[in-house]
Parts: structure tokens; C-alpha cells; sequence
């Protein structure tokens, strides 16, 4: 979910970028800025998808002591 969200919030910025330089720069840089958002969007997106969203295991490991047990 998390990721979802990070991507339409940088989908949203590139569409705003891109109609506020509409009228002071070439298409062609403006594609280029639209392209390194969207970019920075889906790669981040899909960073935060792969590490994030997993769901959490129920039995956290045990962590082990170094003291030995006396028997």
C-alpha cells in the first residue's frame, strides 16, 4: 500500500511538472523531467514494495544467549 502511495504522489508531481513548464521549456526537456520523476517514482515505489510491505513473521527468532547452561 505504502508503495502504491509513493508512486502516485511522484505521478502527481511529474503531471504538475509538466504543465507548469509548459510554457518555458521545449517538449523535449520537458519529457526529460517527466521521465526522471516518473523514474525516481517506480524505482522508489518498487524499493519500498520489496523491503516494506512484506508481512511481518508472528515468532520473531529467538535470540540466543552466550552463557552456558549449567547441568
Amino acid at each position: 500500500m505504502t508503495s502504491i502511495l509513493f508512486f502516485l504522489f511522484f505521478a502527481g508531481i511529474a503531471f504538475l511538472l509538466f504543465f507548469i513548464l509548459r510554457k518555458t521549456l521545449k517538449i523535449v526537456f520537458r519529457l526529460i523531467v517527466l521521465g526522471l520523476v516518473l523514474l525516481i517514482g517506480i524505482v522508489g515505489s518498487m524499493v519500498i514494495w520489496f523491503n516494506l510491505d512484506k508481512p511481518k513473521s508472528k515468532n520473531p527468532p529467538v535470540k540466543k544467549s552466550n552463557v552456558k547452561s549449567v547441568r
